[in-house]
């Protein structure tokens, strides 16, 4: 993403624009979900041994 203008964060349209790529990179197989849910995983099981 590449900000053009300098000013005040709109925190809505911020997140708002963050998940319509996000979607696009999912729908294009640029992300993987598989890869996703293996690293979740992984993060999850190093969370319970503390």
């Amino acid at each position: 993403m590449i900000v053009n203008v300098v000013g005040e964060l709109n925190c809505k349209l911020f997140a708002e624009k963050f998940v319509e790529i996000v979607r696009k990179e999912i729908l294009n197989g640029e992300i993987d979900l598989e890869k996703y849910k293996e690293i979740s995983k992984a993060e999850d099981s190093c969370d319970k041994e503390e």
